[in-house]
């Protein structure tokens, strides 16, 4: 599968941050399945919310336009 250089482009600005950082989610599947994307789910380790909003914040200095971000649709997870 060939992953668009968007992606790959904006996975590296958040692995600056975040090393582990991966893209998942429906993307992958939709681009398999040749159709349109909604969006890109990138997981990253986080330990609270607070730290993902700060993940946000950082990002958004950068060369994304952050204001496409559902601050409703950042999930911490376990472990």
């Amino acid at each position: 599968m060939d992953i668009p250089i968007e992606w790959t482009v904006a996975l590296s600005h958040v692995q600056a941050i975040c090393p582990d950082a991966i893209i998942g989610g429906g993307c992958l599947r939709d681009l398999d399945n040749d159709r349109d994307i909604k969006d890109i789910d990138i997981f990253v380790r986080g330990a609270s919310a607070l730290e993902l909003h700060g993940l946000q914040m950082r990002l958004s200095t950068g060369p994304f336009d952050c204001d496409d971000i559902d601050p409703e649709k950042i999930y911490p997870v376990g472990e």
